[in-house]
């Protein structure tokens, strides 16, 4: 799931994959049922046409519609049923009169019914032509039964502007449903094809902007790095005998983070993001030295303690160098992990370091753990007022300091990896 929201591409690919496919379903469904509805209107709209023109033929089918005897006289109407059921692939009627009697049927028990609730009638008898395939639930059709798919079709028969009567068509709708399949297939086909390109122009638009800022961000990303280091290295400098010791702390700190990340209290709330903001930010832990004069930076012997109070204000004039950065950015970012490692990786596991004396989990992780790699690589580095310690030696003092000077937990992380610390402070690694 951490995998899913870090790549954007795949979210992307999901969202505009889902939204398209949506789409797609709901437009080629409405399309559908659209083209649908206006093949079997078109369809059915010629029935009204042919029924006024064979009723024109025949005036006395009108005559006994309106006057209600129809029911009595079915003979009248077999003629006209014909000539009805001669139409296109029609093969059966049914003749109402306006009162919803069928005077006509070929169906004999059904002559002399009434079914004037039925709603396609109502509809008819309104002067409006319906249609629908045919359903079994209505009363008539129970004594109806086709071996093929039948489209109903009611149409009112009128006279002189008025409905005289309905005839109800069976219509062999095998050909108009292969129509309608075909018209269907066609939109949907024309449906998917017009989604997926449209899909994959946009997946197009996207990765190709997505690429443009991936490389921006990344090269904004080197630039601030650079600028960082610069800054760091602005303090170091000073101190021609420090080496790499820049880059080294941030291999310390790395393997340090990633060691609590595996198993301490702390892996709750650890994280990769963490971990590499940790590693970008500790080399200005000492960017405060800007501030202490060469005399005490580079003195060889021991400091007077009017000296080293002076030297301890370097973790006070980091914090507030980076805190004026990060006044200008107006947002959370990896300055905020800064500032705290610059003031508080003095302090002391015991609250017996400088410059604020505050104990244990008070000070923050990421400068416990700066605390821990810094003073390492001060032990192992060479200096004007000392020799290099071993890496025997370096561990043993760590080791010494658990619980005093350095947070347990980060001693532990440590001593499961002192050998990476050997090999990065013999120049093996980094």
């Amino acid at each position: 799931m951490t995998k899913f929201r870090q790549n954007i591409i795949l979210q992307y690919t999901l969202a505009t994959f889902t939204v398209s496919l949506s789409v797609s379903l709901v437009l080629g469904f409405l399309l559908s049922e659209r083209l649908s509805a206006q093949a079997i209107k078109i369809y059915t709209n010629i029935f009204p046409r042919m029924v006024a023109y064979i009723v024109e033929e025949r005036p006395q089918v009108c005559s006994l519609l309106a006057s209600g005897k129809g029911a009595q006289m079915p003979l009248e109407f077999e003629g006209f049923a014909a000539q009805l059921q001669s139409l296109g692939s029609v093969f059966d009627v049914k003749i109402w009169d306006r009162q919803g009697t069928i005077v006509w049927s070929s169906k004999k028990e059904l002559m002399g019914k009434n079914f004037k609730d039925d709603p396609d009638f109502k509809l008819a008898s309104g002067g409006a032509v319906s249609s629908a395939f045919m359903r079994l639930d209505k009363d008539e059709n129970r004594l109806e039964r086709y071996s093929e798919t039948a489209l109903e079709i009611f149409v009112p028969i009128i006279s002189n502007n008025e409905t005289v009567g309905v005839v109800e068509f069976y219509e062999s709708a095998r050909e108009l449903l292969v129509r309608i399949k075909q018209g269907v297939l066609i939109v949907w086909t024309s449906v998917a094809v017009a989604g997926i390109l449209l899909y994959i122009l946009l997946f197009f638009i996207f990765f190709k902007a997505h690429q443009t800022q991936k490389s921006n961000t990344l090269k904004l990303e080197r630039t601030v790095d650079a600028i960082i280091y610069a800054l760091a290295y602005l303090a170091e400098i000073r101190d021609v005998e420090t080496g790499r010791h820049l880059e080294r702390t941030g291999l310390y700190v790395g393997i340090l983070a990633r060691e609590l990340l595996k198993s301490s209290p702390y892996s709750k709330y650890l994280s990769q993001h963490y971990i590499t903001d940790l590693m970008k930010a500790s080399p200005l832990h000492d960017v405060g030295k800007v501030g202490v004069s060469d005399a005490i930076l580079h003195k060889p012997g021991k400091l007077t303690p009017e000296e080293f109070a002076e030297m301890q204000k370097h973790c006070e004039h980091g914090a507030k160098i980076l805190i004026e950065a990060d006044k200008k950015l107006g947002f959370q970012s990896l300055l905020t992990m800064a500032i705290q490692i610059a003031q508080y990786h003095h302090e002391r596991w015991d609250g017996k370091g400088y410059p604020q004396g505050i104990p244990g989990e008070n000070i923050p992780l990421s400068a416990r753990i700066m605390a821990l790699a810094d003073v390492y690589d001060a032990l192992r580095s060479k200096r004007c007022y000392k020799e290099a310690y071993t890496h025997a030696e370096s561990v043993k003092i760590i080791l010494d300091g658990k619980n005093t000077q350095f947070d347990p937990f980060v001693v532990n992380a440590f001593l499961s990896a002192e050998k990476e610390f050997e090999k990065i402070s013999l120049g093996l690694v980094g």
